[in-house]
């Protein structure tokens, strides 16, 4: 009797089991369905809002191939992998290409690296003379990229190179040939927009405000020459084309959905071990899904929903001023704090502060405002002797694009500084003895000292 007892109760407690197994799978199964009914409902709602949420739609017709500097690009992408510019080399670009003006030892080290490079430079050149650019990235393929990486963060390293050659023309008295040099870079900045996505929208902002920089640089070391200064002035463009960081945002999301919607394979079609922890991600955890697709594709189509909806709402507002768009984005930030949990680890990594580019977007065109300006005073002060008491004595006020209120400027003994109010609204042109903490777009003459290298023997008056 005990042992039909036994026999009774295993069967009983095996059912009880095998029941509670079958209520969390139905469970689970319920949860997957609603999770990817929220991904398709996402997904509607992206492709009503203008996302193409599929690459190969980004495969357009490419231009002839004689104008067409995409072709030379990708010759030259090729070059810096197997030759790339080396630490030692970059330094020296970076002091060459930087606020101050580099002292003659930094000069004759980027002489030394230009020497070296003039094979590269020469097909910078010769892709810069160029109208239209097409990378001919193979979107909609699983490595739309083939040999190389994204072709827009190689960009800035070609813009370093042409704008330290400007500046050794500059500094050998070729003032033509050194502003024709450094607004080719314009050309760069419009050319790695052809990229697609939010980096090449942020290396078009920054190799826009680049070429700037340099073309301030090139001012300071003519300033005394007033062919240069006017030179300068009229090849600064009045505005320079702002990229749609809304536009980039969802080429963005339809680039990262590809990678994730192939990672979605990766499990599915039995291969965990790819699943490796990387320099910039660690995707071992994952592994759990390994062997049960029901799990892994609800846990994708969580995390994608979640993509999507943060994607959406950036997107919305990333086209708009930063006052507009700071406290939608900050709401957005808040709701998306469970990027940070473990059960949304697909989409940890690839989420990137649109912030930084709204903020920075004014910063071309106000550089552009604050050369035109200089440029303008020191071509005043050479006719006239003395600078003005005010900027509307030479005409109409220029506005900052920061603020959309008038220039700031002062004389500062015999010279000057014209200044934006910057991100912050509250920058005020710094001291010409003591270099500000902070910055903003600017322009101080005569050179303060501490924009000069210490062995820089070099004084303006």
């Amino acid at each position: 009797m005990a042992i039909v007892l036994i026999v009774a109760a295993s069967i009983w407690l095996g059912f009880v089991v095998a029941g509670h197994f079958q209520a969390i799978k139905r469970q689970e199964a319920r949860v997957a369905r609603q999770n990817h009914q929220n991904y398709l409902n996402e997904l509607r709602l992206a492709r009503v809002e203008g996302f193409a949420l599929d690459t190969s739609s980004f495969n357009t017709p490419a231009p002839p191939a004689g104008d067409d500097a995409g072709l030379i690009y990708n010759q030259i992408f090729v070059e810096l992998m197997t030759h790339p510019l080396s630490k030692e080399e970059r330094a020296v670009l970076w002091i060459a290409t930087g606020r101050r003006l580099p002292s003659p030892s930094d000069v004759t080290r980027t002489r030394v690296v230009l020497a070296e490079r003039k094979d590269l430079l020469r097909r910078i050149h010769q892709a810069t003379a160029r109208s239209q650019c097409d990378f001919h990235i193979q979107w909609g393929s699983p490595h739309p990229y083939a040999d190389f990486a994204q072709p827009d963060w190689k960009m800035d390293d070609l813009a370093r190179l042409i704008s330290a050659e400007a500046l050794i023309l500059a500094e050998d008295g070729k003032f033509d040939d050194a502003i024709r040099d450094q607004v080719s870079v314009f050309r760069i900045a419009d050319h790695a927009r052809a990229a697609r996505g939010v980096s090449s929208c942020s290396s078009n902002l920054y190799i826009n405000a680049r070429a700037l920089r340099g073309l301030q640089l090139i001012l300071r070391i003519g300033a005394d020459h007033p062919d240069a200064v006017t030179s300068i002035l009229k090849n600064i463009p009045a505005k320079r084309p702002e990229p749609s960081l809304a536009r980039a945002m969802r080429d963005q999301t339809t680039i990262d959905l590809m990678h994730l919607e192939q990672l979605r394979q990766q499990i599915l079609y039995g291969r965990p071990n790819q699943l490796v922890k990387t320099e910039f991600y660690d995707w071992t955890p994952l592994r759990k899904f390994s062997h049960n697709s029901l799990q892994w594709n609800s846990y994708v189509d969580a995390n994608l929903t979640a993509f999507l909806q943060r994607r959406r709402e950036e997107a919305a507002v990333a086209d708009e001023t930063y006052a507009n768009a700071r406290p939608r984005l900050q709401a957005s930030s808040v709701r998306f704090q469970k990027y940070s949990d473990p059960n949304y680890l697909l989409i940890k990594d690839i989420d990137f502060d649109i912030t930084s580019n709204i903020r920075n977007r004014p910063q071309v065109q106000a550089l552009i405002v604050t050369t035109q300006t200089a440029a303008k005073l020191l071509l005043w002060k050479h006719v006239r002797g003395t600078f003005p008491a005010q900027l509307s004595a030479m005409g109409s006020s220029p506005i900052d694009p920061y603020n959309a209120k008038p220039l700031h400027y002062r004389r500062e003994g015999t010279g000057f500084v014209v200044y934006s109010v910057g991100e912050v609204g509250t920058f005020d042109g710094g001291s010409p003895t003591v270099k500000s903490k902070h910055w903003a777009p600017m322009f101080r003459y005569p050179t303060p000292p501490y924009d000069l290298a210490a062995e820089d023997t070099r004084s303006k008056s």
